[in-house]
């Protein structure tokens, strides 16, 4: 048998197989046990307070109305997962998406798991949960991912292991953030795919991410032709730098010609400004008397 994953392990202890769009048909003792077993009681919803922290921030009112009606049909058969405050009252770790849909569909109570655990436990299991269901939009997954790292003080490994993924699409995934905040928002309009976000996000400029997601959307480009567009952009970069930097100084030219071939030890390069100045690069080798060499220089300098 195949070996479980932290993500699986985790949630199978917590929740109930899923059915009916996070509603099940269970057994109803199940659902109204307040004795304790299972560790599942029936909690008055005004008792219950979602996580402002929670990486889900977007619900969808269409599947919001279709999921209360169902539970005005059936009831909330599948618990969410809660745990205790100081004031009596009762945090949503996962689940809130039924918790909202109970509020819609009018009930007073809702049956809840009720479990002690750490601010970094419930954070996990939160997102874990979120992934599990592909709630999250890219840049929610992105960012949850970010407040472990900043809050508890989590390296990307210790993320990827948390919740089951690797380093590399937790790496991937938080470079999202990276982006400019209009190429974010065609990300969350669906505009652009993850897929396009993530090639964006290795441009570091912000207005040309700007201008490749523009081109991008208007021209409905795959993934692979942006990376062809972002290549040729490199491209075309390295030439004018190269055309920047033509001599017109004669002499510019064979000073480099005579140094270079004289000696493998030393590279020198002579450049222009558009102001009329010059400048001199030398790059040493690791077996060249550097000290020689300035002094040299420094008395044809002072003699200028």
């Amino acid at each position: 048998m195949a070996k479980k994953s932290k993500m699986d392990r985790g949630l199978d202890s917590l929740f109930f197989d899923n059915s009916i769009d996070e509603v099940t048909r269970s057994d109803s003792k199940s659902e109204k046990n307040d004795d304790g077993e299972n560790g599942i009681s029936t909690v008055r919803i005004s008792l219950i307070e979602p996580d402002k922290n929670q990486p889900r921030s977007e619900f969808d009112e269409d599947a919001l109305n279709e999921l209360a009606e169902n539970i005005r049909q059936h009831g909330v058969l599948q618990p969410i997962l809660v745990r205790p405050l100081d004031n009596g009252g009762y945090k949503i770790v996962a689940g809130e998406r039924r918790w909202r849909a109970a509020r819609l569909a009018g009930l007073d109570e809702i049956p809840v798991y009720i479990k002690e655990l750490t601010d970094l436990e419930a954070a996990e299991i939160s997102l874990i949960e979120n992934i599990q269901r592909k709630d999250l939009t890219p840049l929610e997954e992105a960012t949850a991912y970010q407040t472990l790292m900043e809050t508890y003080g989590l390296t990307q490994q210790q993320v990827a292991e948390a919740v089951g993924r690797s380093r590399s699409a937790v790496a991937n995934s938080i470079r999202l953030l990276s982006l400019s905040e209009s190429v974010q928002e065609m990300l969350r309009d669906q505009k652009l795919t993850e897929g396009h976000a993530k090639v964006l996000a290795g441009v570091a400029d912000k207005d040309t991410q700007e201008k490749l997601a523009t081109e991008c959307i208007e021209n409905g480009w795959t993934v692979r032709e942006l990376e062809k567009a972002i290549a040729a952009l490199e491209t075309n970069k390295k030439a004018e730098k190269k055309i920047k930097r033509t001599i017109t100084n004669p002499m510019y030219t064979e000073f480099e010609i005579r140094v270079n071939q004289a000696t493998d030890k030393l590279r020198v390069s002579l450049s222009e400004d558009k102001k009329g100045g010059s400048k001199l690069d030398v790059k040493f080798s690791s077996d060249v008397d550097v000290d020689k060499i300035l002094n040299a220089l420094a008395e044809l300098l002072m003699n200028c």
